[in-house]
């Protein structure tokens, strides 16, 4: 991540889903992580169409979920979640996941 310093964990996943682990020791606060990503989430999605919908609690800003549709249509949804690393103080543990939702074959 730009403006940040992290140490990749785990990344995993296939066309229809992924996830990645890191371990960020800048920024330094939950808050400050929070407001980096979503600055990338919305600038940096690729293959949207419309726009990138972010949902973040006033109170709890250790989640993120975002939408948003590529440029085939799909649907995806995506989660940020950021947890204090258990054993070193001070770094925390960003998830990223990211899943196309099924297609509606109702219509």
């Amino acid at each position: 991540m730009k403006g940040a310093k992290a140490k990749l964990i785990s990344t995993e996943g296939d066309l229809d889903h992924w996830e990645i682990k890191a371990l960020v020791s800048e920024p330094n606060s939950i808050e400050g992580i929070a407001d980096l990503l979503s600055k990338r989430i919305v600038s940096n999605t690729p293959y949207t169409r419309g726009t990138v919908t972010l949902s973040a609690s006033e109170t709890d800003k250790s989640a993120i979920n975002w939408k948003f549709t590529d440029d085939e249509g799909h649907a995806w949804s995506g989660e940020e979640r950021i947890d204090p690393a258990p054993d070193q103080q001070g770094q925390f543990v960003v998830t990223l996941k990211l899943a196309r939702q099924p297609d509606d074959k109702s219509t």
